[in-house]
């Protein structure tokens, strides 16, 4: 899922020196974490949190698709099981229990106008939602579970919105129907220019999603990408850097089964973490500033995930100087409303979800990929 390339290049001097890190792998046991947060399975299947049902229905909608413009009917999902839509609150706590209404509040401008296809264990996903925290603020818009796994494969089960707004089928995905809303408003106004009627807008692939979120909401656009252009380009190479080094590493670790290749990935992501880390201003990658880079980063390395890489390969980041900032990065990170409102802390659930990647059998793009060799999707 890497960013779109940017034509401006500025050259970042790499101020640390490379080493070589061994990574065994050897497995340790599952790692249960004492206080955490529980969530309850609602099938026989990866343990995974509860989330409440929706009254289904049918709606025509126009649609602004990557510039494209169409026009779209959202299908009636067939059971409750393929369509769960949640409103979240502002700290991570366990789920509702699910229920057939939708939760909704009428008085703030986005909630159910900006909605959110994602997946509770998806990280990718997280990035848009920590974009959307920030920018929209927590609990103001819809946040929708469009994939699970089911079935002895664990395949991913996806629902139809999920299907329809995304030729990909993969999360993330933002729906913003604020345009398609002001329509409805005036759609007794004669005077309304059809031609200029604002659509329903969608957006995937994650730091796109993120970047949109930064322009389209908010009081004040670009927080999230401050600064000159030469900041902003900065900015994104270190997001795209980030995304290749680490993110993608991250399921290459995971997927290889040989040591040799693993011990390959596990280098890959710690030389990355110490140049992040030898130019992290502190506490967040540009200062006081939270941005793109952080975002881009945050999913991966910091919490569940380094979690689930301790458990199937022993792989951890050194306590030491080359590391120390970014230590405290990761630090100021966990401690972010926006971060901790999407932190998913049930490690059991979240290592169950992994444990197809670390046995090399995951059926998903992201592991066709790895064992092909190819670009992420």
């Amino acid at each position: 899922m890497s960013i779109l390339q940017h034509r401006n290049i500025i050259a970042s001097a790499c101020c640390c020196i490379l080493s070589t890190t061994a990574v065994s792998s050897r497995r340790l046991a599952p790692i249960i974490l004492e206080g955490r947060q529980s969530f309850v399975s609602t099938s026989s299947t990866t343990p995974r949190p509860p989330l409440p049902a929706v009254s289904t229905g049918t709606g025509t909608s126009t649609r602004t698709l990557l510039g494209f413009v169409t026009t779209a009917t959202m299908s009636s999902p067939e059971s409750k099981k393929q369509r769960r839509d949640i409103n979240l609150s502002s700290t991570a706590t366990p789920l509702p229990s699910a229920r057939s209404d939708t939760s909704t509040n009428s008085n703030n401008d986005h909630n159910d106008h900006v909605e959110l296809l994602s997946a509770w264990f998806c990280p990718y996903a997280q990035r848009a939602w920590i974009a959307l925290n920030e920018k929209a603020g927590i609990g103001n818009f819809r946040v929708t579970e469009a994939m699970e796994t089911v079935g002895p494969d664990e395949h991913y089960e996806k629902i139809p919105k999920l299907l329809e707004s995304n030729p990909n089928g993969l999360v993330p995905v933002i729906i913003d129907r604020r345009g398609a809303r002001n329509n409805v408003d005036n759609e007794g106004d004669s005077s309304q220019d059809n031609e200029n009627i604002a659509p329903t807008i969608i957006v995937y692939e994650s730091l796109v999603c993120v970047e949109y979120a930064d322009e389209a909401l908010g009081s004040t656009p670009g927080t999230l990408l401050p600064g000159p252009p030469g900041q902003r380009a900065e900015a994104r190479m270190w997001a795209d850097k980030l995304n290749k080094q680490v993110s993608t590493s991250f399921y290459r670790l995971l997927i290889k089964q040989t040591k040799e290749e693993q011990d390959k990935a596990a280098d890959v992501i710690l030389s990355a973490l110490r140049d992040f880390s030898c130019h992290c201003r502190e506490p967040y990658f540009f200062g006081d500033e939270f941005t793109l880079v952080d975002i881009a980063l945050a999913p991966w390395a910091v919490g569940i995930r380094m979690d689930v890489l301790r458990h199937y390969r022993n792989f951890e980041i050194p306590m030491n100087e080359e590391y120390e900032r970014y230590h405290a990065w990761a630090k100021a990170i966990s401690q972010r409303p926006s971060f901790k409102a999407t932190a998913c802390t049930d490690l059991p659930a979240m290592i169950g979800i992994y444990r197809r990647y670390a046995e090399g059998t995951a059926l998903s793009k992201v592991g066709d990929a790895v064992r092909g060799g190819s670009a992420m999707p």
